[in-house]
């Protein structure tokens, strides 16, 4: 579900980066595929921050 609201953010022409820290954006390989090897607080929570807007967006359009 994370790659693909960050995924779907992109192609409605939103900016999900706006959302997400630069910490986050550094491990993005392509349009959805993250490489995180660590998990520190500072990830986790850009991470919760980025799936709500992602659910919200799902949920403003009806497909959750």
């Amino acid at each position: 579900m994370f790659g693909r609201a960050m995924e779907g953010a992109v192609h409605d022409g939103q900016e999900p980066r706006s959302s997400a820290g630069p910490e986050l954006l550094s491990l993005l390989k392509g349009k959805s595929c993250f490489y995180i090897k660590e998990l520190t607080p500072l990830l986790r929570s850009q991470i919760e921050r980025v799936l709500k807007k992602g659910f919200e967006l799902y949920q403003s359009r009806g497909w959750v």
